[in-house]
């Protein structure tokens, strides 16, 4: 994560929505690897269907929180990100997230 080494623990559920939609929300929790530090983020989204097999690409908006102010992560305290995350029929993901300027 930015060239850090983190471990990372996601929640994130979807919901149809009329269309062929679907409504996403996820939570997750970004520690360093020394565990001195903590980072979190809220991400809201929207996916559809993208391709055979019942793939689903999500695009949405992100939210990243700390209270670390020199650390690591000090640097992505309220910074916004849009993403793209695509998950496939076997449960695998893919995520990319750029932060927005």
């Amino acid at each position: 994560f930015k060239g850090i080494y983190v471990t990372e623990t996601t929640t994130y559920w979807s919901t149809p929505r009329p269309g062929r939609v679907f409504y996403c929300e996820a939570q997750r929790v970004i520690m360093t690897s020394n565990g001195n530090e903590m980072a979190t983020y809220i991400a809201y989204g929207v996916g559809r269907f993208s391709g055979p097999g019942g793939r689903i690409s999500f695009r949405g908006s992100v939210y990243y929180r700390t209270s670390s102010t020199e650390g690591k992560l000090a640097s992505i305290n309220n910074l916004v990100g849009v993403f793209e995350y695509e998950v496939d029929e076997s449960g695998s993901t893919r995520a990319k997230v750029w932060e927005w300027k």
